[in-house]
């Protein structure tokens, strides 16, 4: 079970005493972070010589601008929560992703110890001036076909919210179905892709190869290289569908026609990877 936490405005409710705190007694940052507590302005230049090396905090003239690698600090303690329970936690500054595995004839087991986690969580953000935001929270069941036939996919309650497992969710702009298939992701992409061909034949009489291949890069390419690494070992319709974008975006880029070899293109003129290669890249 994949559990997505969202929390509400993050960033902007960081109780500023609390975080001092947390970073002396957890992490022994003390010093030059106490120009916090001030409410003074003070130089720019100084200030980044002063705390650089931390990456704690920049300064912005209408206030603090927490980092999202402080953020991290001061919401350490969820990591410490979910091991408790035995939960797995991934955290990417406000995003949080929590997971646990089970046979299927152990899911009561690991529903409960899954939500008992999440309650806890809920409660240290409560006291720490962050709140959950539970309508915007999603859980799913990730497994076989054979094994998810097996599963209750009955509603589950957080806080006085009740949340039914959905077939696939949206972490950090990856879709994930329930089977681990990437087609719901690919399908995204690939129609994310065509749209942004479809806008760009009114212009491109008017631009050189070059600017083409640029927004080519840019609205096409980008997308099918994004979290590239999700799709090691997907199936090879998956990939193919991918890599039929890219060759669109090419034959565009090059003014030549769809029944045309398109691999030279992609190789010696415009040097984009292919599809397989991209999937497997950020593994090797």
């Amino acid at each position: 079970m994949l559990g997505l936490l969202d929390m509400s405005a993050a960033f902007d409710t960081v109780d500023h005493k609390i975080l001092l705190k947390r970073l002396e007694v957890s992490f022994g940052i003390t010093g030059q972070a106490q120009f916090l507590s001030d409410g003074q302005n003070t130089d720019c230049s100084i200030l980044w010589q002063q705390i650089y090396f931390a990456e704690i905090i920049v300064w912005c003239s209408a206030g603090f601008c927490l980092r999202s690698s402080v953020f991290a600090l001061y919401s350490a303690d969820v990591i410490h929560i979910a091991a408790k329970h035995e939960v797995c936690i991934h955290a990417y500054a406000d995003d949080l992703q929590t997971y646990i595995s089970c046979a299927a004839c152990d899911q009561i087991t690991a529903t409960s110890c899954l939500l008992t986690c999440v309650s806890d969580i809920d409660r240290w953000m409560s006291s720490n001036r962050l709140k959950l935001n539970a309508s915007k929270t999603e859980f799913t069941w990730l497994g076989t076909r054979q094994q998810l036939a097996k599963l209750n996919m009955s509603p589950l309650q957080i806080k006085d919210q009740v949340i039914t497992p959905l077939d696939k969710v949206r972490d950090l702009d990856v879709i994930i179905n329930s089977k681990l298939t990437m087609e719901s992701h690919t399908a995204n992409i690939v129609r994310s892709c065509f749209y942004q061909l479809r806008q760009l034949p009114s212009i491109w009489r008017s631009l050189t190869t070059d600017a083409l291949c640029t927004l080519a890069t840019a609205f096409v390419a980008n997308r099918v290289d994004y979290c590239n690494a999700v799709l090691y070992g997907t199936s090879t319709s998956v990939k193919r569908r991918l890599q039929l974008v890219l060759n669109a975006a090419a034959r565009m880029v090059v003014g030549i026609g769809k029944y045309e070899h398109i691999t030279p293109v992609l190789r010696d003129t415009l040097h984009w990877l292919p599809v397989t290669v991209y999937s497997s890249r950020s593994l090797l």
